[in-house]
């Protein structure tokens, strides 16, 4: 994915996560730490994107092939209430799924990046 299509995605990307978490936040749902956490990793990966490439940690696109299939283009922020649920537990639901791709890739973030990501994490 060329740079600035990749950093349109990201902004996208990152966009609905926000108003989820936001939205999360302002429901008193206890699920927006595992978007949080997915927010964080994609911070990750635009500040190291080809670190986290060459490592097979990258995140982006299965993020951005989830959030396309659960919001069917949709724009979450315009979506009545139910169906904002409805998006949440879904995403909440593969997101925290162990077989997850983005679940196995966040979770080897410190083995595959000792350098980098490792003491990022334990920083926090």
């Amino acid at each position: 994915m060329p740079g600035t299509d990749r950093l349109n995605v990201l902004n996208k990307t990152s966009k609905h996560l926000n108003c989820i978490i936001e939205y999360d936040l302002f429901q008193n749902v206890s699920t927006h730490s595992t978007f949080e956490k997915i927010n964080d990793a994609l911070v990750f990966e635009l500040y190291f994107p080809d670190h986290m490439k060459e490592k097979k940690i990258d995140i982006l696109k299965f993020v951005e092939q989830d959030l396309n299939q659960v919001l069917s283009n949709d724009d979450f922020e315009q979506l009545p209430d139910d169906q904002k649920e409805n998006v949440i537990e879904e995403l909440h639901n593969r997101w925290s799924n162990p077989d997850s791709e983005i679940v196995k890739r966040m979770n080897s973030f410190a083995e595959k990046s000792p350098d980098i990501l490792k003491p990022i994490l334990e920083s926090k």
